[in-house]
Parts: C-alpha cells; structure tokens; sequence
C-alpha cells in the first residue's frame, strides 16, 4: 500500500501514525520502533516519504520501512501469513529446482560448489535459494544463469 503521509503524536501512548492512499491508518507504538530507530525525538521527527509512497526512511539510522514491514511491528498475524507465503514460495521454487535438476539427469551430489545436504535443503523448501546457490546450480546445469532462472520459471509454474 503506498504512503501518503505519516506523523507522530507525542501523547501517551507515543506512536507513529501512517496513512496508506487508501486512508487506512496505521499506528506504530514507539516501543516497536526503538530497536532501529533509537528514542531520540529530534532524530525520530526527522523521517521522508518515498515520493512514490514506497517507504518511510530516517537517514540517522539508515533504517526504510514499508507499509508491510510497519504491520509487522504491530499484527502478529500478518507476521505468520507473511511466514507461510515465504514457506509455500520455497517449496515451490524448491520443487521446480528438483524437477528441472531431475529432467537433466543430475544428482544432488553432482552440483559443483553446493553440498547434497544444502540442495536436498533448497529443493525440499527448507531454505531459500540464494543467489550463490542458484549460480552453482546454473553452473552444474551447463547453463548461463539467466537461461536458468528462465527454465525454472518455466517448472515453476507446472508446481502450483
């Protein structure tokens, strides 16, 4: 949801208001936001807005939070829905890397630079791929890395 404006109201209990271009209204207690914003209040005053309402940023701490990140400091239910997306998606991605691995005729222990432990991890979803571990695979597979992201979107979607 993009941001459209955002303020704090010092009053008790003190918080960080922000309002989405749909005018849902979100309110962050300070307390969430001390572990990477600190509690000084001339450095907290101090935040912008994306112009294209993506985040709030306070350069004093570096720190950029988006419309989901705040939900998260305050809705612990949209923590667990985000938690099991994530899981879901890393089964899937997993699932396609199995299947396109499978399809070439490679075994786990056949990926140069990754362990059968690591790639049994990633296929079963227990892990994201990361970017040095899709390359390793794109290596084993004779493949440049873009040809190979391209062929598991295409084993992707055959796992949904």
């Amino acid at each position: 949801a993009p941001i459209v404006d955002a303020w704090w109201e010092w009053s008790e209990p003190n918080q960080f208001v922000v309002l989405s271009h749909t005018f849902d209204r979100l309110a962050i207690p300070l307390d969430r936001l001390h572990p990477w914003l600190g509690s000084d209040a001339s450095k907290l005053e101090q935040f912008e807005i994306d112009p294209d309402g993506s985040f709030i940023h306070w350069p004093h701490a570096d720190a950029h939070f988006g419309w989901e990140q705040l939900r998260y400091l305050v809705d612990p239910a949209a923590v667990e829905a985000a938690k099991a997306r994530n899981a879901r998606y890393n089964r899937q991605y997993g699932e396609a890397i199995r299947r396109l691995r499978d399809s070439r005729g490679l075994k786990q222990t056949e990926i140069a630079g990754l362990t059968s432990r690591h790639v049994r991890r990633i296929e079963s979803g227990e892990v994201p791929a990361t970017r040095s571990a899709l390359v390793a695979l794109a290596g084993s597979h004779q493949m440049p890395i873009d040809e190979y992201l391209q062929a598991l979107a295409g084993k992707r979607a055959c796992v949904r």
